[in-house]
This record gives C-alpha cells, sequence and structure tokens, in this order.
C-alpha cells in the first residue's frame, strides 16, 4: 500500500514538473521572445466639483503634477502653464520604486475637453498619457488613462507580476489626490 501511494506521488509530481515547465516555455516564447511588447492601461474616473474648463488648466500643467501625483518628482524645461500640442518636456518619476526619466510630447490639447501627450524613456519604454473632462452635473467628470509599454524583458515579466498593480494603486492615489485639492481650492 505505502509503495502504491508513492508511486502516485511521484507520478503528480511529475505531472506538475511537466505542466510548469510547458506553462514556462509558453510564456516565454509569448513574452520574452516577442519583439511587441503588450501595452498596459489603466483607465479611472472621478467626479470632481468644479468646471471642466478649471480642471483641464490644472491638469494639463506638469509643472504642477507632484503637488498631485505621488510618481511626479518634478519636471524640466517648462514653466508653470498649460500646456499645448507641440510642447516638449522632460519628467521625473519615481514609479514602482523605479527611478525614471521620462521625454514628454504633447500630442493633443482640446481646453475643457481633452489632453493626451506621449512620452519616452531611455530603455525604450513608452508611455501615453490622455486626460478627459466633461460636464457632469455641477462638475466634471474627469478620465485619466495611462498606457505604457514596457521594452526591457525583465520589466514586462515584472510588470506582468506586479508592477502593474503598484502603478495602479499610485494613478488611484493620485486622483485621490486631485479630486481633493481641486474641490479644495
Amino acid at each position: 500500500m505505502a509503495g502504491e501511494v508513492a508511486k502516485l506521488s511521484i507520478r503528480a509530481n511529475s505531472w506538475a514538473l511537466l505542466l510548469f515547465a510547458m506553462w514556462s516555455l509558453h510564456y516565454a516564447v509569448t513574452i520574452f521572445a516577442s519583439e511587441s511588447a503588450p501595452m498596459t492601461v489603466i483607465k479611472l474616473s472621478a467626479d470632481i466639483a468644479t468646471t471642466p474648463d478649471l480642471v483641464y488648466d490644472y491638469v494639463t500643467r506638469p509643472a504642477r503634477w507632484k503637488e498631485w501625483h505621488p510618481a511626479s518628482q518634478g519636471v524640466h524645461d517648462i514653466t508653470d502653464e498649460s500646456l499645448v500640442a507641440g510642447r516638449r518636456f522632460e519628467e521625473e518619476v519615481l514609479s514602482a520604486g523605479r527611478q525614471r526619466r521620462l521625454t514628454w510630447l504633447v500630442e493633443e490639447s482640446r481646453p475643457g475637453q481633452r489632453w493626451r501627450a506621449s512620452a519616452y524613456m531611455a530603455d525604450g519604454s513608452t508611455v501615453r498619457l490622455t486626460y478627459e473632462m466633461a460636464a457632469a452635473g455641477e462638475g466634471t467628470r474627469f478620465t485619466r488613462t495611462l498606457e505604457y509599454t514596457l521594452r526591457p524583458r525583465l520589466l514586462r515579466w515584472l510588470n506582468d507580476l506586479f508592477l502593474w498593480k503598484k502603478i495602479q494603486a499610485e494613478s488611484e492615489k493620485a486622483l485621490a489626490n486631485l479630486c481633493a485639492r481641486l474641490t479644495s481650492r
């Protein structure tokens, strides 16, 4: 009887090892060998008790991002102004425990409605940030969409495991901070 249990245990462990090996191979082929990196999207919305124009004016001033976004450490090459399409700037961030420098280009600026900018990093990673505002009752429905692609394969793997959760938590904290800051004005 004990011999049969031992044989079953060995077979079960062998199957588990085989399944793990097959999953690992599949993951390596689809993620690590892939030249096109998957994009992570974090989209959050909140109602803010102020006008779309005031929300737009505040969030499109990257010099003020560090006032409400925990990852923003500051910007370079700009003053405290709402940036229009075509403007470039650099930002220092500390996100998910990593210090990074982002080089931004504002792609779209429609006051009171929508603002979009894209950034790249030295390692080839990219970010797209979109702010959308719409009148909602007495205030504004604000939507922040963060899309990013990590290029180093190790970072893509870590993002799949846990980095995206940290970045989402930072984004949620940023939105809560923004709402509190604009509501108290």
